[in-house]
């Protein structure tokens, strides 16, 4: 077993500069609390140090997937919305780097009650017969 880093940029989403005083939760993936840091004025956690597989396992496609550690990050401010991020990747002897944009907090609310609705894109294609784009729906 050897170590890997991750180190957590946090920034406002709304004025693009870094959030001091942030927590930086780090999670097994049972939701263990491993790590509890707090960003400093560049909005940077410091190097967390996770356990992560050997990383000679990461070179090789039949054990690639067993190089890696995975964990969950979470990130709050009493005046931002929380941020959490699943599955982050940790590879032995390596630096990951997590940017976490967070946006203000609506009416005092640091938690999101229904998730942001996403744009779904569908693709035009060209019809070969008609030599038009026709939406597939």
């Amino acid at each position: 077993m050897s170590f890997g880093r991750l180190l957590v940029h946090v920034t406002n989403a709304s004025e693009t500069g870094p959030i001091q005083g942030a927590r930086v939760l780090t999670m097994d993936n049972h939701n263990r609390i491993l790590f509890d840091h707090t960003t400093d004025e560049n909005g940077m956690s410091g190097y967390i140090d996770l356990p992560a597989p050997d990383p000679a396992l990461t070179f090789s496609p039949l054990t690639a997937l067993q190089g890696i550690g995975n964990f969950n990050v979470v990130v709050t401010h009493p005046n931002f919305q929380q941020v959490t991020v699943h599955n982050v990747e940790i590879i032995g002897n390596k630096t990951s780097y997590l940017p976490v944009s967070m946006y203000p907090a609506i009416n005092g609310r640091t938690f999101m009650e229904d998730p942001p609705v996403h744009n779904v894109f569908i693709p035009q294609r060209v019809d070969p017969g008609l030599g038009t784009s026709q939406t597939r729906g």
